[in-house]
């Protein structure tokens, strides 16, 4: 009695583990492959990634690949917390295929305030990508005349601009997007990423490790 009790025991979770994985096939689905750094489009797609992958029916693909693959979605306003609040006011007033349309485009230059718009589908001698991630553009510029040029990003105060390494004053253009003014000539146009604290917070979490790896290493030293 004892023996095939045993025997259950040991059969019951072997039985668990193997009703969760015949479940777990029903979810198996390809991802998208990782990229360790993203790559600049000029223009954002017109449609969602789809799949039709049973586990997406119950989770947005969308979370998977564009987190993932790290390529844009399309210009599409969702949820009011996925915006910051000038972008989600934008969308409230705005037409959403007006807005679509206009948003995939990353990079749009004005002559002036109250100018047509002209935007950019790629690199051109006007205007190049330098570098890029996901808390820095960097662009080359060289134009004829002065230009105002809008960043299709959303706009926080925690973005700053730099025009040849000097602070240039970001301005919240089109309500809710990054824009600078740039001179006539060649430049180097920077939009960067700069949380509260910048660097500092980094340095007092390292410091605040640090010491609490040091007293912990002392506290099993003294226990001994």
């Amino acid at each position: 009695m004892i023996a095939l009790l045993s025997v259950l025991l040991m059969l019951q979770p072997v039985w668990v583990l193997h009703a969760y994985a015949l479940n777990a096939r029903e979810f198996a689905a390809v991802l998208p492959s990782m990229h360790v750094k993203p790559d600049f489009s000029w223009v954002r797609p017109e449609k969602p990634a789809v799949s039709n992958f049973r586990i997406y029916q119950f989770v947005p693909y969308e979370d998977f690949w564009y987190d993932m693959s790290m390529t844009d979605a399309p210009a599409i306003v969702g949820y009011p917390q996925s915006t910051t609040r000038w972008t989600f006011d934008l969308s409230v007033h705005t037409p959403a295929n007006v807005l679509a349309n206009y948003a995939q485009y990353k990079i749009i230059l004005y002559d002036d305030q109250g100018s047509s718009a002209q935007p950019l589908t790629g690199s051109s001698a006007q205007v190049m990508v330098d570098y890029y991630d996901v808390n820095t553009l960097r662009l080359k510029t060289n134009f004829l005349s002065p230009k105002i040029l809008v960043y299709n990003d959303s706009y926080t105060t925690s973005w700053k601009a730099f025009i040849d390494g000097e602070n240039a004053g970001l301005m919240r253009a089109n309500q809710a997007f990054k824009g600078i003014k740039v001179p006539a000539g060649e430049h180097i146009v920077e939009f960067s990423y700069h949380p509260p604290g910048d660097r500092w917070v980094y340095i007092v979490a390292t410091l605040a490790l640090l010491i609490f790896l040091l007293w912990l290493i002392l506290m099993l030293y003294w226990s001994l």
